[in-house]
């Protein structure tokens, strides 16, 4: 879906993808049309994409939170990703994570998890909204089977195990965010396998101040 290129040319063609599927944010939105008004190669692209999509069909804007979660997937590194040079925590036995950003204001934590051959994490609840971009090998989630390239998504407050699901290596890039407003909180007991956030705010009210030193939600 791409032709040309600009100076900027690998942002331009991730933005530009992201604009012809409705999937930028309203900030990035005026950034990039800004953009648009001087650079005929992404003015180009983008009219061949949407001639494309055109004849997929309708394009149907996402919902934000959508939008977001694909945006917030999107940083996951590109494979092949060298595992033994990254630091990893331990927080099951074979289950490692390592946080790969942080965004604060938002609340918004990403991290990359390698679990070995058949490792299991144990049935944990988390406070918040959990997406699981799977880069390699496959993952067992409440039961069901997911292989490279597939997402899966964990609402709010449900009980769910993870395990690797076979004889290799199993990496996922899991974007952790607080559940939506307006929507329920799990409001029970504190849960000893999830390892709580330190900003997520559900996760203070819940586990109160002794949680604040923890890193991982």
């Amino acid at each position: 879906m791409r032709q040309g290129g600009c100076e900027m040319s690998e942002e331009c063609q991730e933005l530009v993808d992201l604009y012809s599927l409705d999937l930028l944010t309203w900030k990035d939105v005026h950034r990039f049309e800004a953009h648009l008004e001087r650079c005929g190669a992404c003015q180009g692209t983008v009219e061949a994409n949407r001639a494309a999509l055109t004849v997929l069909g309708p394009s149907v804007a996402p919902p934000l939170i959508s939008r977001e979660w694909v945006l917030d997937l999107a940083k996951a590194p590109r494979s092949p990703i060298d595992l033994r040079s990254r630091t990893w925590e331990e927080i099951a036995p074979g289950i490692r994570l390592q946080v790969y950003d942080d965004d604060e204001p938002r609340y918004v934590r990403s991290q990359l998890m390698w679990a070995g051959p058949w490792a299991v994490r144990p049935s944990h609840r988390h406070l918040g909204e959990e997406a699981i971009l799977v880069l390699q090998g496959g993952l067992i989630v409440a039961g069901r089977t997911y292989q490279s390239g597939d997402i899966c998504r964990v609402r709010a407050g449900s009980l769910h195990s993870e395990q690797s699901a076979g004889s290799g290596d199993c990496v996922c890039f899991v974007v952790h965010r607080p559940s939506l407003p307006g929507s329920r909180v799990f409001d029970g007991a504190a849960d000893e396998n999830c390892i709580r956030c330190r900003f997520y705010p559900e996760h203070h009210a819940a586990f109160g101040a002794a949680a604040t030193h923890a890193v991982l939600s």
